[in-house]
């Protein structure tokens, strides 16, 4: 109760302070009711700036990466500097009242108007089940979440150190990365203005956290390459080739390194490792109305000579539609995702996409769907509350199960089928109501959530909840001049 009290007293005095807009909240993409897709492309790899970023698919605004202030900061054209602060408080169980606290800081420095320097450092009250970082500093968790280079002259960028490369248009939900983890390695882009539009090349490689198999420990690599198109205010789509490989003393290759290669055709050709395909992309057929999609292909079978060719596809995909009705400061969005049962796993344990112990991508893994919707208010300055509610059905299997072959097991003359989703299923029912208050230099986000299971943890078990989230932040940025302003259709 004491801590609920504190809750509500932090945020009604946010709520009285000095509410002069700041320019960043003035222009978020959500107050733009969609935005300019050359502002904030949501099909775009970005970093995450993980400080202020927020829950993309949750919080009131689009899943546009320039809805905080590092991003914000970053298009300015000049010098400068940003600096913030933010404190989480996530309480899972209430029966126990164990809440889990984490404090991110962030500086971003940008001494010439083609270099930014960004790092961000992380540090949990506990261990427990959303702590990235394994090692005990005396009772606290801590690690570096972000740090990195950013090179950008007109048409070419260039990305290196530790960072989170978000890509597509639903933010930490996408289907190829999330925001689960941070990875190491470089991101390349080119772009090239035609036709009212950009097309864009992007190229990355990154190395993974090693995994310990049979006869030691493997080395794991992901690299990977996109090729999109995005014309202004009205759509985007992009299509990435990813390779996941490694082994035990496995090491980068000069093929692996050219982006330029195809990595299917290596693979058939004799090259270890896990190819998938991404397409990914939005359509906004008139200002307040946006659509999204996203599709994965992990394996596809074409042929059906052989028993082996009756494996199940492994595949993804994602879609959602968002709207904000004419002279209504309303945001209204309905989302769906679907997860085949084996995509991301493999049949040897490092080719799996995951870091950690996590997803790489979506958070839920594999074998699951899930409805979405949500319900967002922006009609007063300073506060923004938000209705969010999903509906999720998980398997017992996920992209960690041990790699099995049934479809081996089926005669000739018959072919294999497997419920989706597989054995006893997960229900989960999950409502939120969500309060954003913003003043001038930061912003307190307090959301309540009920929480309900049918079946849960895959058992004939029923399971009920209600957490409480708090997360403050506070920043302080500068810059000699401004002069950009995002295009408004």
């Amino acid at each position: 109760m004491k801590c609920i009290t504190l809750v509500l007293l932090l945020f009604i005095t946010a709520s009285c302070l000095a509410s002069v807009e700041h320019p960043q909240f003035r222009n978020r993409l959500d107050r733009a009711a969609c935005g300019d897709s050359l502002y904030g492309d949501p099909n775009r790899t970005f970093p995450m700036f993980n400080f202020l970023a927020g829950d993309f698919v949750s919080r009131c605004g689009h899943p546009f990466l320039d809805n905080n202030p590092n991003q914000f900061c970053l298009s300015q054209p000049n010098p400068g500097f940003a600096a913030g602060i933010r404190l989480l408080s996530n309480s899972r169980d209430t029966a126990a009242w164990r809440p889990l606290y984490r404090l991110q800081s962030s500086l971003l420095i940008k001494p010439l108007t083609w270099l930014t320097v960004y790092h961000s450092f992380e540090v949990y009250s506990r261990d427990g089940a959303d702590n990235p970082w394994s090692a005990d500093w005396g009772g606290l968790y801590a690690g570096n979440r972000e740090a990195f280079l950013l090179l950008r002259q007109n048409r070419y960028l260039l990305l290196a150190g530790r960072f989170s490369p978000i890509t597509g248009p639903h933010g930490e939900s996408s289907l190829l990365f999330s925001s689960n983890q941070s990875l190491d390695g470089y991101h390349f882009e080119f772009n090239l203005p035609l036709w009212n539009g950009e097309f864009w090349f992007t190229a990355g490689h990154w190395q993974l956290d090693d995994l310990q198999v049979y006869g030691g420990f493997a080395r794991r690599y992901l690299a990977g390459h996109r090729l999109g198109y995005t014309r202004a205010n009205s759509f985007s789509l992009a299509l990435a080739e990813m390779l996941l490989y490694g082994g035990i003393n496995a090491v980068p290759t000069a093929a692996t390194l050219n982006p330029l290669l195809l990595y299917h055709a290596m693979q058939m050709n004799g090259f270890e490792g896990n190819t998938l395909y991404h397409l990914s992309g939005w359509w906004r057929p008139r200002k307040g109305l946006l659509f999204t999609m996203e599709f994965l292909l992990d394996d596809l079978q074409l042929d059906s000579s052989q028993p082996s060719d009756q494996e199940p596809a492994e595949w993804g995909m994602a879609v959602e539609a968002r709207i904000t009705p004419p002279r209504q400061p309303l945001l209204l969005a309905l989302g769906y995702t679907r997860i085949a049962q084996r995509t991301y796993n493999s049949q040897l344990p490092y080719q799996r996409c995951q870091q950690r112990g996590q997803p790489l991508a979506h958070p839920n893994g594999s074998d699951f769907d899930q409805l979405s919707g949500r319900i967002s208010f922006n009609g007063w300055p300073h506060l923004q509350p938000s209705l969010i509610a999903t509906y999720t059905r998980s398997g017992e299997r996920d992209l960690f199960a041990d790699w099995d072959t049934p479809w081996l097991l089926v005669p000739e003359d018959h072919s294999f089928s497997e419920a989706f989703p597989t054995g006893v299923v997960e229900q989960k029912w999950s409502g939120t109501l969500r309060l954003n208050t913003q003043w001038r230099q930061g912003e307190l986000i307090l959301s309540a959530t009920a929480l309900s299971w049918k079946n849960y943890q895959h058992t004939s078990n029923r399971q009920d909840d209600f957490r409480i989230d708090l997360e403050f932040n506070l920043f302080l940025e500068h810059f000699i001049s401004r002069g950009f302003t995002p295009r408004q259709s």
